[in-house]
Protein backbone atom coordinates (compact mmCIF):
# COMPACT_ATOMS: atom_id res chain seq x y z
CA UNK A 1 0.00 0.00 0.00
CA UNK A 2 2.92 2.47 0.28
CA UNK A 3 2.69 2.84 -3.49
CA UNK A 4 -0.84 4.26 -2.98
CA UNK A 5 0.23 7.15 -0.72
CA UNK A 6 0.02 9.82 -3.46
CA UNK A 7 -3.41 8.65 -4.61
CA UNK A 8 -4.74 8.57 -1.03
CA UNK A 9 -3.36 12.07 -0.39
CA UNK A 10 -5.01 13.34 -3.59
CA UNK A 11 -8.30 11.83 -2.45
CA UNK A 12 -7.90 13.52 0.96
CA UNK A 13 -7.16 16.86 -0.72
CA UNK A 14 -10.28 16.48 -2.86
CA UNK A 15 -12.28 15.61 0.25
CA UNK A 16 -11.30 18.71 2.24
CA UNK A 17 -11.69 20.94 -0.80
CA UNK A 18 -15.36 20.06 -1.34
CA UNK A 19 -16.66 21.95 1.71
CA UNK A 20 -13.70 24.08 2.79
CA UNK A 21 -13.67 25.71 6.18
CA UNK A 22 -13.35 29.47 5.65
CA UNK A 23 -9.90 30.70 6.58
CA UNK A 24 -8.21 27.30 6.26
CA UNK A 25 -6.30 26.35 3.14
CA UNK A 26 -5.67 22.64 2.53
CA UNK A 27 -1.93 22.01 2.51
CA UNK A 28 -0.96 19.27 0.06
CA UNK A 29 2.45 18.58 1.67
CA UNK A 30 0.90 18.26 5.13
CA UNK A 31 -1.72 15.84 3.80
CA UNK A 32 0.97 13.83 2.02
CA UNK A 33 3.18 13.64 5.15
CA UNK A 34 0.25 12.58 7.34
CA UNK A 35 -0.87 10.01 4.79
CA UNK A 36 2.66 8.60 4.66
CA UNK A 37 2.73 8.32 8.48
CA UNK A 38 -0.68 6.63 8.64
CA UNK A 39 0.07 4.14 5.86
CA UNK A 40 3.51 3.19 7.17
CA UNK A 41 2.71 3.29 10.91
CA UNK A 42 1.77 -0.10 12.35
CA UNK A 43 -0.84 1.10 14.87
CA UNK A 44 -2.83 3.13 12.34
CA UNK A 45 -5.58 2.15 9.89
CA UNK A 46 -5.92 2.92 6.19
CA UNK A 47 -8.12 1.03 3.78
CA UNK A 48 -8.97 2.01 0.22
CA UNK A 49 -11.58 1.24 -2.37
CA UNK A 50 -9.96 0.50 -5.70
CA UNK A 51 -12.04 0.40 -8.88
CA UNK A 52 -10.48 -0.34 -12.26
CA UNK A 53 -7.01 0.24 -10.80
CA UNK A 54 -7.88 3.67 -9.36
CA UNK A 55 -8.35 4.56 -5.72
CA UNK A 56 -11.89 5.92 -5.44
CA UNK A 57 -12.36 5.97 -1.67
CA UNK A 58 -10.52 5.67 1.61
CA UNK A 59 -10.91 5.60 5.36
CA UNK A 60 -7.87 6.39 7.50
CA UNK A 61 -7.49 6.63 11.26
CA UNK A 62 -4.66 7.62 13.54
CA UNK A 63 -4.21 5.60 16.72
CA UNK A 64 -2.59 7.15 19.78
CA UNK A 65 -2.40 6.76 23.54
CA UNK A 66 -5.28 8.42 25.31
CA UNK A 67 -4.80 11.64 27.17
CA UNK A 68 -7.19 10.74 29.97
CA UNK A 69 -7.76 6.99 30.17
CA UNK A 70 -5.70 3.82 29.94
CA UNK A 71 -5.71 2.58 26.38
CA UNK A 72 -5.68 3.82 22.83
CA UNK A 73 -7.89 6.11 20.82
CA UNK A 74 -8.49 5.83 17.08
CA UNK A 75 -9.42 9.07 15.35
CA UNK A 76 -10.74 8.98 11.80
CA UNK A 77 -8.85 11.58 9.76
CA UNK A 78 -10.23 10.69 6.34
CA UNK A 79 -13.43 9.19 5.06
CA UNK A 80 -14.31 9.97 1.47
CA UNK A 81 -15.62 8.03 -1.51
CA UNK A 82 -16.18 9.23 -5.04
CA UNK A 83 -18.64 6.43 -5.82
CA UNK A 84 -21.70 5.44 -3.84
CA UNK A 85 -21.81 2.05 -2.17
CA UNK A 86 -18.10 1.87 -1.45
CA UNK A 87 -18.28 3.96 1.72
CA UNK A 88 -20.34 1.43 3.63
CA UNK A 89 -17.84 -1.32 2.83
CA UNK A 90 -14.95 0.82 4.05
CA UNK A 91 -16.73 1.76 7.27
CA UNK A 92 -17.63 -1.86 7.99
CA UNK A 93 -13.98 -2.82 7.51
CA UNK A 94 -12.90 -0.05 9.89
CA UNK A 95 -15.50 -1.00 12.53
CA UNK A 96 -14.37 -4.66 12.45
CA UNK A 97 -10.73 -3.58 12.70
CA UNK A 98 -11.41 -1.34 15.74
CA UNK A 99 -13.47 -3.99 17.53
CA UNK A 100 -10.72 -6.59 16.98
CA UNK A 101 -8.18 -4.46 18.89
CA UNK A 102 -8.83 -4.53 22.63
CA UNK A 103 -6.25 -1.78 23.27
CA UNK A 104 -8.48 0.69 21.38
CA UNK A 105 -11.01 1.95 23.92
CA UNK A 106 -12.48 4.83 21.90
CA UNK A 107 -12.88 5.41 18.17
CA UNK A 108 -13.83 8.92 17.10
CA UNK A 109 -15.55 9.87 13.86
CA UNK A 110 -16.34 13.56 13.44
CA UNK A 111 -19.25 14.38 11.19
CA UNK A 112 -18.93 17.55 9.15
CA UNK A 113 -22.29 19.25 9.40
CA UNK A 114 -25.63 17.51 9.07
CA UNK A 115 -25.12 14.02 7.69
CA UNK A 116 -28.15 12.02 8.92
CA UNK A 117 -27.62 8.96 6.68
CA UNK A 118 -23.95 8.65 7.64
CA UNK A 119 -24.78 9.17 11.31
CA UNK A 120 -27.48 6.47 11.19
CA UNK A 121 -25.11 4.03 9.47
CA UNK A 122 -22.33 4.67 12.00
CA UNK A 123 -24.80 4.10 14.85
CA UNK A 124 -25.73 0.72 13.31
CA UNK A 125 -22.02 -0.16 13.28
CA UNK A 126 -21.87 0.55 17.01
CA UNK A 127 -20.64 4.15 17.02
CA UNK A 128 -23.45 5.18 19.34
CA UNK A 129 -21.83 7.50 21.91
CA UNK A 130 -22.81 10.98 20.75
CA UNK A 131 -20.35 13.75 21.61
CA UNK A 132 -21.22 17.13 20.08
CA UNK A 133 -18.15 19.00 18.94
CA UNK A 134 -17.69 22.70 18.35
CA UNK A 135 -14.72 24.16 16.52
CA UNK A 136 -13.04 27.52 16.70
CA UNK A 137 -11.32 28.41 13.44
CA UNK A 138 -8.94 31.31 13.04
CA UNK A 139 -9.93 33.50 10.14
Amino acid sequence: MPQDISAIAELALESVSRQPIPGLVPEKETILATTRAIVSGPPHFCWVSEIDGHIEGAVAAEVSDSFWFRGKQASVLLFYCRRGGEGGLLLRKFARWVKARPAIKVALFSLEGEEPRLEAFLRRLGFAQFNPQLSWVRG
